[in-house]
């Protein structure tokens, strides 16, 4: 083989080992982002539990109120409370 071919030969390898190389490269960064995105995912589903729980507490919390409230206008006007229409007449 003349020198010309096996340095042609050379630089083709040479390119190949470059783009292996390269491509590991992109290859880690994937497996990377990959596990960062697994990572918030966990915590995003850790977040939206969180969140649904103190939205149930805030529900139970609203009824409740919401129940003392009715109580207390029963004790103050039961009257209006028991008919609601005879305040107007």
């Amino acid at each position: 083989l003349s020198d010309e071919f096996k340095e042609k030969i050379e630089d083709i390898i040479w390119e190949r080992v470059e783009l292996l190389k390269d491509l590991k490269e992109n290859e880690m960064l994937i497996n990377s982002t990959i596990k960062e995105l697994q990572r918030r995912c966990k915590d995003y589903e850790k977040t939206k539990k969180e969140v649904e729980s103190n939205e149930r507490k805030l529900i139970e919390l609203i009824e409740s109120l919401d129940d003392e409230l009715d109580i207390k206008s029963i004790y103050k006007d039961p009257v209006s409370y028991l008919f609601p229409g005879i305040s107007d007449i």
